[in-house]
C-alpha cells in the first residue's frame, strides 16, 4: 500500500525520536560519570582527559543533528506545532552546549558559571516521560499542581515571617536588657537575624536541625518559649503541612 508523505515524516518522527530517547538517555548517564570523574582528578590535581571535550561534543553534535531533521521534516511546525516549546529548549541548549565547547579552555568567572548550566541539558529527559504513563501522569500532577504550590510557599513564608518576627523582637529585648554576657552560646548562631531566625524555624519543622536544640537558646531566656516551640511545630507541621497536602491531593485528583 502507498503510504501518504505525512505517514511516511509520522514514522520517520518516530524512529528520530526513539533514537533521540536512546542518545539522551546516554548522555545524562554520561554527564554524570564525568562530574564524578572531574571531581576525583581535581581531588588528586590532575587535568580532566582530554577525551572528555570530544564526548560532549559527539552528544552536542547529535543534538543538532535531531534538531536539523526535525527541522527538514516538520518545517515551520518545528516552531509553532505541538511540542514546539521543547523544540525552541532544545535550541536554546544547542547554543549553550557550544558556546560552552568553544571556551572550554578559557578560566573566566563566566565561562565557569556557563559550565555549571550543564546540568540544564539533563532537564531534557524530562521529554521522555511520555514513554513511560506513570511518569506522564506524575508529570501532569505536578504541572496541575504548579499554582497551589506557589500559594502554599508563600503561606509558609507569611506563617515563619510571623513568627520569626515575634522571636526576633524577643531576643532583642533580651539582648537590649541583658547585654551578651548572661546569653546562650547558640543564641546568636540561629536567632541573631531575622533571616536566620526563619531558617531555623523552617529547619525546626522540615528535619533540618532538631527542633529540641533549636528551643534551647530561647528557653534559656523564659521556660514559656518551650511551650511556644511545640504550638509552632503542632501548628505548622500537623495542622498547615496536612492542609496543603490535602490541597494538593485534591487539585492532582481533579
Amino acid at each position: 500500500d502507498l503510504q501518504s508523505p505525512k505517514t511516511r515524516i509520522d514514522k520517520v518522527l518516530s524512529t528520530v525520536e526513539v533514537v533521540s530517547t536512546l542518545v539522551l538517555v546516554a548522555n545524562v548517564i554520561w554527564m554524570a560519570i564525568a562530574t564524578e570523574l572531574s571531581m576525583q582528578y581535581v581531588k588528586m590535581g590532575e587535568a580532566t582527559p582530554g577525551y572528555f571535550f570530544w564526548v560532549d561534543l559527539s552528544f552536542v553534535i547529535a543534538m543538532c543533528v535531531e534538531v536539523v531533521t526535525k527541522l527538514l521534516l516538520v518545517r515551520m511546525d518545528f516552531f509553532i506545532g505541538p511540542g514546539h516549546r521543547w523544540n525552541v529548549f532544545d535550541v536554546v541548549l544547542i547554543i549553550l552546549a557550544a558556546v560552552d565547547l568553544l571556551l572550554s579552555a578559557a578560566n573566566l568567572s563566566f565561562v565557569r558559571l556557563l559550565r555549571g548550566l550543564r546540568a540544564i541539558r539533563a532537564t531534557r529527559v524530562i521529554r521522555t516521560a511520555h514513554v513511560v504513563p506513570e511518569l506522564r501522569l506524575m508529570f501532569a500532577s505536578v504541572t496541575a499542581s504548579a499554582a497551589s504550590l506557589f500559594w502554599a510557599f508563600v503561606l509558609l513564608i507569611l506563617v515563619l515571617f510571623l513568627c520569626a518576627l515575634g522571636v526576633q523582637q524577643t531576643v532583642h529585648s533580651r539582648l537590649e536588657s541583658h547585654g551578651i554576657v548572661d546569653m546562650h552560646e547558640n543564641l546568636l548562631k540561629y536567632y541573631g537575624s531575622l533571616p536566620r531566625t526563619m531558617l531555623s524555624l523552617f529547619m525546626a519543622i522540615s528535619g533540618g536541625t532538631d527542633w529540641k536544640s533549636l528551643a534551647e537558646p530561647l528557653v534559656h531566656i523564659s521556660p514559656f518559649y518551650i511551650l511556644a516551640y511545640v504550638l509552632f511545630i503542632i501548628l505548622t507541621i500537623f495542622g498547615l503541612l496536612n492542609i496543603l497536602t490535602a490541597v494538593f491531593v485534591e487539585k492532582t485528583s481533579n
